[in-house]
């Protein structure tokens, strides 16, 4: 268990605050200070490491997963908003990272 030290989540373990929050933990993998805790960024590496650009849902049923993962959980889900035009005007950024997804809808 490796304890942060400092921020929101003083004293919480990143694997629990992972669970709650990853997208904390996205931002602490790019941060120039993690990189001197060992424990801390063998962690971060084992969840971002393989694709450090994720994107996290910050709202909606699945707030907080990456859209990768709801692609393997939810594929319906990720052609509902690969097809909802209010996502593509209000979310850009989110439309983009749908548009590679290789999945079939």
């Amino acid at each position: 268990m490796t304890l942060i030290s400092f921020g929101k989540y003083k004293g919480k373990s990143v694997e629990k605050i992972y669970e709650v929050d990853p997208t904390y933990c996205l931002w602490l993998y790019k941060q120039p200070l993690t990189k001197s805790n060992e424990a801390l960024m063998n962690f971060l590496k084992s969840k971002f490491d393989n694709d450090p650009d994720q994107y996290f849902l910050t709202w909606g049923k699945y707030k907080g997963k990456s859209i990768k993962d709801i692609a393997r959980i939810d594929p319906g889900y990720i052609f509902w908003m690969k097809t909802n035009q209010t996502l593509k005007q209000k979310c850009p950024v989110l439309w983009e990272h749908l548009a590679e997804l290789q999945i079939l809808c």
